[in-house]
């Protein structure tokens, strides 16, 4: 899996009449999220990050490599304005979805504390109608 695998996994199960799904590349603003969603009318960000294993110790912080300073920020400005932001991140074969100030928790977070924190977690392969509900709450 990678990154632009996630992405592709995203595009085939969240397809459907209802939802418009653009991946992002601006070179001029290195904070802007990978992905702009709307599904039934709610529109959003999404950031997809793709960890490919946990570290070797359960007490070790999982790191988000590439989660850079341009990105917190852009999505703590969004967050404080009312706007809908979020991360998707897949650890292993673990996805998880971190909105609003939970955002700034990733980093410093191990494998436990990852499923206490996150929004919504899924082991193995994601819920897509969860997804759905959490991306549009």
């Amino acid at each position: 899996m990678s990154e632009n695998n996630l992405w592709r996994y995203l595009q085939k199960n969240l397809k459907d009449s209802k939802t418009m799904l653009m991946r992002i590349e601006n070179p001029f603003y290195k904070g802007v999220p990978d992905v702009n969603f709307l599904i039934d009318g709610t529109e959003g960000w999404l950031e997809l990050k793709y960890i490919p294993q946990y570290p070797k110790k359960e007490i070790t912080q999982v790191k988000v490599p590439h989660f850079t300073l341009e990105q917190k920020i852009w999505h703590n400005n969004r967050f404080k304005n009312k706007g809908r932001t979020m991360i998707l991140i897949q650890v292993d074969s673990d996805y998880f979805i971190f909105k609003k100030e939970k955002i700034n928790l990733l980093g410093s977070l191990n494998k436990f504390r990852m499923f206490q924190h996150a929004n919504k977690s899924w082991k193995n392969r994601i819920n897509f109608k969860e997804l759905r509900k959490e991306l549009c709450a």
